[in-house]
C-alpha cells in the first residue's frame, strides 16, 4: 500500500496509462460528507492501493489527461478533489454506461454478476476504513473491486460501441462531472419541502432561507449533519419568531435576513399537465423500445420544461436526437434509435 508522497510520485512517473479506474472507500456516518479512507487504482495489468490518510493525491494530477473510470462517482469525485486530485479530462462512469444500455441492475456487484458472471465477496464493504491497520480481508476486497471494475469497463465499452452510444456516454460523464466536482455546501432545500413554510410572508421566508443557508455552510465547514446543528423544527420556529435564538450567531443571521418574495408560480396548467402525462408515456415507450434508462433519457426537470414549452432541443447536447424523436414520433411502430455521427475516419463524433 502506498503511504507516502514519494511512493506515489514514483508510481505516477513510472506509468502513463490511457485509462485509470479509481474506486474509493470512505466513512460517512455522522458526517456532512464522507472522509476518504482508501483509494484503489487499476490500469492495464497494474493496480495500486493508496492510503489517503497518510498522503495527498496531488501527484495523480499528472494523469489528469487519461480517461478516468468510476462506478457512480457522485461521492468519489468530491472526496478525491478535496484530497488533492483534479477534475479529469474525460470520465467513463460504468453506472451511467449501464443506464445508457437500459440495464436494470445498476449496483456494481449485480453488474459484475450479470455482465461478467463474477461474484465477489462484499463482506468487508461496510467495515471501518479509517481504522489502521487495515485487515487482509479489507485489502483483498479493495483490490478485487477495482480490478473487477476495470474488466467491467472494457465489457461495457464494447457494448456501448456496438449500440452506437459510446460517445453519448462520455458526454453524459462530462455532464455528471459538472455536478460531482462542485465541491462545497449543498444547495438549500426548497421551502416547499417544509409544510409549515409553504405559505408564509416574505419576512418569514427570508429568515428561513437565511437559516437554511447557514446550516448548509456550517455543516460543510464542521463536517456534521445539518440537522445536528439546527433541526427542521428549529428552523421553522426561529423563522416564525415563535422561538428565541440561543446563540448570538443565529440571532445575527435572523436580524440581517432580508425579506424574500415567493418565486414565480411555475405550476402547470391543466393543458400542460396533460402534456406532461403524454410526455411521460412517450418517454417510457421510447426508452423501452431503444433500451435506455428513461430518467437518463429525459430527467423529470427536463420533462417539466418540455411540458412548459421552454426548451431549445438543439441545446440539449447528447440528448437532442432522443428528445427530437420523443417529441416528433407517435407512440406507434418501433423507431430507429438515433445514431452517432461519424467523421471521415469512421470515428464517432
Amino acid at each position: 500500500m502506498i503511504r507516502s508522497r514519494s511512493e506515489l510520485e514514483a508510481l505516477v512517473s513510472a506509468h502513463r496509462p490511457n485509462r485509470v479506474v479509481v474506486d474509493t472507500e470512505y466513512a460517512s456516518e455522522g458526517r456532512y460528507r464522507g472522509v476518504l479512507g482508501l483509494v484503489q487504482l487499476a490500469w492495464g495489468e497494474q493496480w495500486a492501493i493508496i492510503d489517503p490518510l497518510e498522503t495527498s493525491l496531488e501527484p495523480l494530477v499528472a494523469w489528469r489527461d487519461a480517461q478516468w473510470v468510476t462506478h457512480d462517482g457522485s461521492q468519489d469525485w468530491g472526496l478525491l478533489l478535496e484530497s488533492g486530485m483534479v477534475r479529469p479530462a474525460e470520465l467513463f462512469d460504468t453506472q451511467l454506461a449501464a443506464r445508457m444500455l437500459g440495464l436494470k441492475d445498476l449496483g456494481l456487484a449485480k453488474l459484475m454478476v450479470s455482465q461478467l458472471g463474477e461474484a465477489h465477496d462484499k463482506g468487508a464493504q461496510r467495515s471501518n476504513w479509517l481504522k489502521r491497520p487495515l485487515s487482509e480481508d479489507q485489502l483483498l476486497y479493495a483490490q478485487q473491486d477495482v480490478v473487477g471494475l476495470l474488466r467491467l469497463a472494457t465489457h461495457l465499452e464494447n457494448e456501448l460501441r456496438t449500440m452506437g452510444r459510446w460517445d453519448m456516454t462520455l458526454d453524459a460523464g462530462a455532464e455528471a462531472l459538472d455536478r460531482w466536482c462542485d465541491v462545497g455546501p449543498r444547495k438549500v432545500p426548497h421551502l416547499q419541502r417544509f409544510k409549515a413554510l409553504r405559505r408564509v410572508d416574505p419576512k418569514v421566508r427570508g429568515r428561513a432561507v437565511a437559516l437554511l443557508e447557514w446550516r448548509e455552510a456550517e455543516g460543510y465547514r464542521r463536517n456534521r449533519p445539518v440537522r445536528w446543528l439546527l433541526s427542521d423544527d428549529d428552523v421553522i420556529a426561529l423563522a416564525k419568531n415563535t422561538k428565541k435564538p440561543e446563540k448570538t450567531e443565529i440571532a445575527q443571521i435572523l436580524s440581517e435576513a432580508k425579506p424574500l418574495e415567493a418565486p414565480r408560480n411555475d405550476r402547470l396548467s391543466s393543458e400542460q399537465r396533460a402534456k406532461l402525462k403524454e410526455l411521460k408515456g412517450q418517454r417510457q415507450s421510447l426508452a423501452d423500445r431503444v433500451q435506455l434508462d428513461p430518467s437518463l433519457l429525459a430527467p423529470p426537470a427536463l420533462l417539466n420544461k418540455l411540458a412548459l414549452g421552454c426548451v431549445e432541443v438543439g441545446a440539449l447536447g447528447w440528448r437532442a436526437p432522443w428528445i427530437e424523436q420523443l417529441l416528433n414520433e407517435p407512440m406507434g411502430p418501433d423507431p430507429a434509435p438515433p445514431k452517432e455521427l461519424e467523421d471521415s475516419d469512421g470515428r464517432s463524433a
